[in-house]
């Protein structure tokens, strides 16, 4: 759990999709009331401002079923092993 933030942010693992971007390995990593942070192994085509529909379906440790969340892009960090 990251304490160093506005919101108490958990840190999570849980495959995402995100059907009208891209059809590859994208991880949901973190989560507060505020925001999520995903990461993909591959290049996205997202714009900044935009909210987008993203698929979860976490880890069977959760005991959680799938579900969507709608989210708005507000930043974006690039880098190696990062986009």
């Amino acid at each position: 759990m990251a304490k160093n933030r506005g919101n108490i942010r958990y840190n999570v693992y849980a495959e995402a999709h995100i059907p009208e971007i891209v059809n590859g390995d994208v991880s949901l990593k973190d989560i507060s009331s505020s925001g999520c942070c995903i990461e993909s192994s591959v290049p996205l085509d997202l714009m900044l401002n935009t909210r987008y529909k993203i698929q979860v379906i976490p880890e069977p440790a959760a005991k959680i079923g799938k579900f969507e969340l709608l989210v708005e892009s507000r930043w974006m960090e690039t880098g190696k092993g990062m986009v």
